[in-house]
């Protein structure tokens, strides 16, 4: 019986740290600053663009909290603009909306896949004099066929912890720097060895490791707290839970973690685990994928599909031990009530089920097995695109 649970993202462990010096650690050298988190790359990135303080950054419709609350924190309005039932963007929309409020303007690469659109949007900024800034959370080693997603954009953020196995760890790059302001640039390239948070993340993660995770897991949960409203005010003072602070730094451990991997080899295992996941759940009448092919180049970071009920199936799956991935499960309360239905839409109806490099077999079939049962259980059973 299934007794671990399969995570969304993979999860560190000591036995996973490659100690070897490789290809990691050249890609961690190819950034400007490493930082504890994406937001907190998003944070200081937008700290350190040139572009005027107040000025609106057009973010897409569909995408999470912690970037729109970074940009805010970084003293710049946010507007959006629509994301198509397909997640491309809808450049009639942005192109209207940057002449009346020009203002740099945020792309994502959604679930690892390149964004349909990337190069048209890249012609549309640089016609409009506006920044271009590539979200790559999703999309930390994905390519399209012309390039490594990343290089688009004067401007591209990173998430490391969702791709490689660490605490933490995020990570930005300027590839043009006539949109920097050097007075206001960070630029940290290597694990902060004198900041107390990111040794007291490294005694945490060991004592995990030394006692078990299923007994801090307990202690966790005995000592819980209540968690804060993402639909709260996050200038509430009263919240239960303080504010996030940004660090523009990774601890030692993970740093040395990254390090370690081998982008490659994790490519080329995320891949096959996506064709593998596809091909079990391809019999079923109601598989419905958001992606149809993996296009060559792509890293996925989850198989997303489509849903009719995706609280009621992640219920399901999480009884059955699987941590499937709700992308954007709430929209930020600066974006207008009703105004984006098609955001909406996706917001409710696209899971990503784990394909990470440290899923073995057993863990494949578990998570097919799973998502047929849940199919079965769950009202509404699937959505389609």
């Amino acid at each position: 019986m299934q007794t671990a649970l399969i995570s969304a993202f993979p999860q560190p462990r000591l036995q996973y740290a490659a100690w070897a010096i490789g290809a990691g650690k050249r890609r961690l050298g190819d950034y400007t600053a490493l930082c504890d988190s994406g937001r907190s790359a998003a944070f200081y990135a937008l700290r350190s663009c040139n572009v005027p303080l107040g000025t609106t950054i057009w973010m897409p419709s569909f995408q999470c909290l912690v970037v729109v609350d970074a940009a805010v924190r970084a003293g710049y309005d946010v507007d959006f603009y629509r994301i198509a039932p397909d997640l491309s963007c809808d450049l009639d929309d942005l192109d209207r909306k940057l002449r009346d409020r020009p203002g740099p303007v945020m792309v994502i690469h959604y679930y690892g896949f390149p964004q349909p659109a990337i190069a048209e949007l890249a012609t549309l900024c640089e016609s409009k004099g506006v920044l271009l800034i590539e979200d790559c959370a999703h999309a930390l080693f994905s390519s399209d066929a012309r390039r490594p997603l990343g290089g688009y954009a004067p401007l591209a953020i990173f998430s490391l912890r969702k791709t490689l196995a660490l605490l933490e760890g995020g990570a930005y790059r300027w590839n043009r720097t006539d949109w920097v302001d050097e007075d206001k640039s960070v630029r940290v390239k290597q694990a902060e060895p004198f900041s107390a948070a990111p040794y007291w993340l490294d005694a945490r993660f060991i004592v995990r490791e030394v006692i078990g995770p299923q007994i801090t897991g307990a202690y966790r949960w005995l000592c819980r707290r209540p968690r804060k409203n993402p639909q709260q005010d996050p200038d509430d003072k009263a919240s239960p839970q303080p504010l996030y602070v940004y660090r523009p730094s990774m601890s030692p451990l993970s740093y040395r973690l990254a390090a370690g991997c081998s982008p490659e080899e994790i490519v080329r295992i995320r891949r096959a685990n996506w064709r593998g996941l596809d091909e079990r759940l391809s019999r079923l009448a109601g598989y419905n994928k958001v992606f149809t092919l993996l296009d060559e180049g792509v890293c996925p970071l989850v198989m997303p599909v489509w849903v009719s009920d995706r609280p009621a199936m992640i219920r399901d799956l999480l009884a059955q031990q699987i941590e499937p991935y709700a992308f954007a499960a709430w929209l930020h309360p600066l974006v207008p009530p009703g105004a984006f239905p098609d955001t909406t839409r996706l917001c409710a109806s696209i899971l990503g089920l784990p394909v990470h490099q440290h899923l073995t077999q057993f863990d494949l079939d578990h998570i097919a097995d799973a998502f047929t049962r849940s199919l079965e259980r769950c009202p509404g059973r699937s959505a389609s695109s």
